[in-house]
């Protein structure tokens, strides 16, 4: 809930794509406890609405999910006078990430909640409809290092094992990945889907990229990160007709000794379809 902004009103696209790792899990009987977490400022004085928590209930009683609401837990705990904020945020520059007792507190309110689904025998469901669009009901991680061919230019690599934060070591979410120097040609695909996303990584050395969409006006995207590393992140198009393939041109502006690190292209909506454009000179994927 706080990536997705929980204090501001819900996206329909960010709802479409919780729901829809809901109902994967149901669909595959996993059980699911949905826990509402807080940060520091919901429980200092005036803490601000969250609205978006509503609409998270909302999709847990659809499907029947315990909830473990561990800012209301947080609160009362507060409130009573058995904690206090900084004792749960015990670093100062960080108001998002709790120490052991906020940690603890947030396990508390899971276990809780797990327990009192198995006393009462509730059981998740999945229900006919979803509450929202289905749009990431079928996704497409398109990995780019798993082609048979690649663009000349673009060499295979691996990501960095370190980065500016532990979310961010970019190992953890990506095995491999291209890499492209000065004076690469650019990376084509066709791809049909609503909604197309480009993952890869930031370093110190990265350049810019630009995409172009059906010939479209382009768009330029940094991929530096001057502080280290840490995960490329672009949304490059939402709502195109996924009736049809789209061409996307993906050209890296660098300078020398700039490089661009591109683990996949993510596709949803319709059928989620990537492939390289073959009309595109290529050199074919060394054998490891």
């Amino acid at each position: 809930a706080i990536n997705d902004g929980a204090y501001s009103e819900p996206n329909s696209s960010r709802l479409a794509s919780y729901e829809s790792l809901v109902r994967r899990l149901v669909q595959t009987g996993v059980p699911v406890v949905q826990v509402i977490l807080p940060v520091k400022r919901d429980v200092e004085a005036d803490p601000p609405a969250r609205p978006l928590d509503a609409s998270h209930k909302e999709i847990a009683a659809a499907y029947s999910l315990p909830v473990a609401d561990a800012v209301l837990l947080a609160k009362q705990r507060v409130s009573e006078g058995k904690t206090t904020p900084d004792h749960l945020w015990d670093l100062p520059d960080d108001r998002t990430h709790p120490g052991d007792a906020g940690y603890a507190l947030y396990a508390e309110a899971a276990w809780a909640a797990f327990e009192r689904a198995i006393s009462e025998k509730q059981q998740c469901r999945l229900p006919e409809k979803m509450l929202h669009a289905d749009t990431y009901m079928r996704v497409n991680r398109f990995r780019l290092a798993s082609s048979p061919a690649l663009p000349e230019g673009w060499q295979l690599g691996k990501p960095h094992r370190n980065a500016i934060a532990f979310d961010f070591v970019c190992s953890r979410w990506m095995d491999d990945l291209v890499i492209a120097g000065a004076n690469t040609v650019p990376l084509r695909l066709k791809v049909q889907a609503s909604d197309i996303m480009l993952f890869g990584e930031m370093t110190q050395k990265s350049g810019s990229v630009q995409v172009r969409i059906d010939g479209g006006e382009a768009k330029t995207y940094s991929a530096r990160c001057a502080d280290g590393n840490m995960r490329l992140v672009e949304i490059l198009a939402e709502g195109l007709d996924s009736t049809r393939n789209h061409e996307i041109a993906i050209t890296p502006i660098l300078k020398q000794g700039e490089e661009l690190r591109i683990e996949s292209i993510c596709a949803t909506g319709g059928p989620a379809t990537v492939v390289i454009d073959s009309r595109l000179p290529s050199i074919a994927r060394a054998e490891e």
